[in-house]
C-alpha cells in the first residue's frame, strides 16, 4: 500500500521521520514537490467551481430564470 503524507520537518519528530525515511530508501521514497495531484475521483478547486457554475446555469435555464 502507498501512503501520501505531509511531514513538518521543522519539528524534532518531523526531522527524525525524514532522517528515518532517507536512511531506509528501500521502503520509502521522498517526492519533494509542493504541488500534489488529487487522488482519483477527487476534483481540484478549479474543477469544482467550474462544475458548480455549470449546474447553476443549467438550473436557471431549466426554471426559466435565464
Amino acid at each position: 500500500m502507498i501512503y501520501t503524507v505531509k511531514i513538518d520537518d521543522s519539528t524534532a519528530v518531523g526531522k527524525q521521520l525524514m532522517h528515518d525515511i532517507r536512511t531506509n530508501k528501500s521502503i520509502a521514497k521522498i517526492i519533494e514537490n509542493n504541488v500534489c495531484e488529487p487522488p482519483a475521483g477527487y476534483l481540484t478547486g478549479d474543477e469544482f467551481v467550474k462544475r458548480g457554475k455549470e449546474k447553476i446555469k443549467q438550473y436557471y435555464k431549466d426554471n426559466g430564470l435565464l
